[in-house]
């Protein structure tokens, strides 16, 4: 299946700045890294990345898990 409203999606351009490419986050340094040696990304390219999970998410399958109270969560 698709992603429900895909469209609308949010991506937090400060969790990816401040969490996914930051090299001194407690839990995100270690994707940092892993970003930086598969993609030559850093915390500067944030915005890049954003663009490229939003053109990524249109298309790609996604498979909802367990609901929660505020709503339903999927995984891309």
């Amino acid at each position: 299946m698709k992603l429900p409203n895909a469209e609308n999606a949010v991506i937090d351009i400060e969790k990816l700045r401040g969490y996914c490419l930051s090299s001194t986050h407690p839990k995100g340094k270690h994707k940092a890294r892993l970003f930086v040696e598969k993609l030559g990304m850093e915390q500067d390219d944030a915005e890049i990345l954003r663009q490229a999970i939003q053109k990524a998410i249109l298309i790609a399958e996604a498979t909802e898990r367990k609901p929660i109270a505020d709503g339903r969560i999927f995984r891309v």
